[in-house]
């Protein structure tokens, strides 16, 4: 989790660490030893082989940790052109940004570092030995998170600041959704336990509030579902899975939209038995402003793949290009 979420340039970072002039193993059958060669140059900046695989294995890490010999040149020369790919549209955009004057502060690496350790509750110990766990010194790591920050600043100014949209674009989108996909949907587990034979309504309550209290001193929801309930899927816990709105009984849905995720009603009657229902995730769009907060995001989202592609193709339009394998 700490890799995916503060290593920024996975595709790049230890690459970037690599000479240009030392001799790598090539992962093929034959154990041969192949000088480093340049494999795509990008204005006036080159990529190397050892950069690229070096790359390559780094993200792919958890994916090929278990293989050997030929299934894992198999697979990493599946993914080289994909990789490079990547590594020249990166190259490409901090050379525009050079080009640009684009730079980034001491202080805002500093404070970008101290969001990562904020984020993770590290100490500045802790968050040195996880650089040094996933290959980085901390000189390495500050001067690859310069460089997303300038990317940052590049990809606001060039495109997320000049995408609008307007209130026109968000009434057509949303009349466009699907009246199904506008319900709330919820996520619930249910202890329900069956009237017993002789027994009466006070009788069936009083098992309902023990489990109920039971629950209100901690214990696990789950836990007591597999142990008490007499409900569908009882052994697993009492899931329910997502019910929609209009799926439920009036009385049921206003006892639900009451709770929070993970809260849970108080034990209640019906003529099925006796039930207490948690609320463990909530989803769907119940009100305009969720309607039009949720449009918003999507046609952003879409504007943004769409004008970053074409921003991208025009600077390799500029930027003089040469792939050598």
């Amino acid at each position: 989790m700490f890799r995916s979420s503060i290593f920024y340039l996975t595709t790049i970072a230890k690459a970037m660490f690599i000479s240009a002039l030392c001799l790598l193993q090539a992962g093929n059958l034959s154990g041969e030893i192949l000088l480093d060669k340049i494999v795509a140059v990008v204005g006036d900046d080159v990529i190397t082989w050892s950069e690229l695989y070096s790359a390559m294995e780094f993200e792919t890490k958890d994916q090929i940790s278990k293989m050997t010999g030929e299934n894992r040149v198999r697979f990493l020369k599946r993914y080289e052109k994909d990789f490079l790919e990547k590594l020249i549209d990166t190259r490409l955009q901090l050379t525009y940004a050079r080009q640009k004057g684009l730079y980034v502060s001491e202080i805002e690496i500093g404070a970008a570092m101290k969001d990562i350790r904020d984020k993770y509750g590290f100490s500045e110990e802790e968050y040195r030995k996880a650089l040094k766990q996933e290959g980085f010194t901390y000189e390495e790591y500050s001067e690859k998170l310069g460089e997303q920050i300038i990317l940052n600043k590049l990809i606001n100014e060039e495109i997320k600041s000049k995408i609008i949209i307007t209130e026109e674009e968000i009434s057509r989108y949303i009349e466009g959704i699907p009246q199904k996909d506008k319900q709330t949907r919820y996520r619930l587990r249910q202890i329900f336990l069956l009237k017993k034979e002789g027994e009466d309504r006070d009788a069936l309550m009083a098992r309902g509030i023990d489990i109920y209290k039971r629950l209100q001193q901690g214990e696990d929801f789950k836990i007591l579902a597999i142990e008490f309930s007499d409900g569908p899927n009882s052994d697993k816990g009492g899931e329910l899975g997502f019910i929609k709105a209009d799926e439920m009984g009036v009385d049921l849905l206003e006892k639900i939209n009451r709770l929070k995720r993970g809260e849970y009603t108080s034990p209640f009657i019906t003529k099925q038995g006796l039930h207490i229902m948690q609320m463990t995730d909530r989803k769907g769009l119940q009100s305009e402003k969720d309607l039009k907060n949720h449009a918003r995001i999507q046609l952003l989202n879409k504007r943004f793949q769409r004008d970053y592609s074409e921003w991208i193709k025009s600077l390799k339009e500029r930027i003089h290009i040469k792939i050598m394998i």
